[in-house]
């Protein structure tokens, strides 16, 4: 009867500790794993797309360069798409840029509340094992007046 008790108590506080404990920190995880993944995929974009535009004015700009070499003159069309995709190379590094060290400030956010956030889960499981151990030697301390029994 005693380790029946004892087995009883064990689901009920294994069922308390997966709804307080458990749950709360899938939860906890779930959201900050999406917010930051969600800007890190983002961020990505943005670095790929100047990635892109920095490869196609180096490409623009190497061609300039080996026709003014070669005593060639650059056209007006030339002129104007470096023009064009330097403006866009710009735009895209300053809004990569911003993105960047909004990204910066939300990863030290997450991680300076980190601490605040998993507070309860600290607390929780302090509490647990300590009615866990108490509520164990209780049931348990009967097993003294068993052994006493059979002792006689």
């Amino acid at each position: 009867a005693i380790h029946q008790n004892v087995h009883v108590r064990h689901r009920l506080y294994c069922d308390r500790f997966l709804d307080h404990v458990v749950e709360y920190a899938v939860e906890w995880e779930r959201v900050v794993v999406s917010r930051v993944a969600h800007s890190l995929n983002r961020a990505d974009k943005l670095r790929l797309d100047l990635d892109h535009y920095q490869t196609k004015v180096d490409t623009i700009r190497s061609e300039k360069t080996r026709r003014i070499a070669k005593g060639g003159m650059i056209d007006s069309k030339m002129a104007e798409k470096l023009y064009r995709n330097e403006a866009k190379l710009s735009h895209s590094r300053q809004k990569y840029e911003t993105y960047a060290s909004d990204l910066s400030q939300l990863i030290e956010e997450v991680t300076a509340r980190g601490w605040k956030d998993l507070h309860p889960i600290l607390l929780k499981v302090s509490q647990f094992d300590a009615t866990l151990a108490f509520d164990e030697h209780q049931l348990l301390s009967n097993l003294n007046q068993v052994a006493s029994s059979l002792k006689q």
